[in-house]
């Protein structure tokens, strides 16, 4: 599954896409959960009150074992066609003097220091 940090090198509509289905899927998440939730509590208050954990955990183990066979099942998704390779090339960075338009490459120094 591609990461947070592989979605950083790819295309803009493929990235804004997977935010997009992931900002959904939380949406709906939260909505199903609260009205589940709201409605389990006080039916079932009474007579087991820690019910609405005993839900929970339910649903967090049901959703790792699904986490867990989609990357046995799908170990690596190929999304070389829609996102950048991760190599930086050196381009060489022109830095004015201010006197006149000279322009000189960066050396690559550190040290803070222009050359002239």
């Amino acid at each position: 599954m591609p990461t947070l940090t592989t979605l950083s090198y790819c295309h803009k509509d493929f990235k804004s896409r997977m935010f997009g289905l992931i900002a959904v899927t939380e949406s709906i998440i939260t909505l199903l959960a609260s009205v589940l939730f709201n409605t389990v509590f006080p039916a079932t208050y009474d007579v087991f009150p820690g019910l609405v954990y005993l839900i929970a955990v339910g649903l967090l183990i049901v959703s790792f074992i699904l986490v867990m066979f989609i990357m046995r099942t799908y170990p690596t998704i190929d999304i070389s066609g829609q996102c950048y390779d991760t190599v930086i090339e050196d381009v060489p960075i022109l830095i004015s003097t201010g006197n006149g338009g000279d322009q000189i490459p960066d050396s690559g120094d550190d040290d803070g220091s222009l050359q002239a």
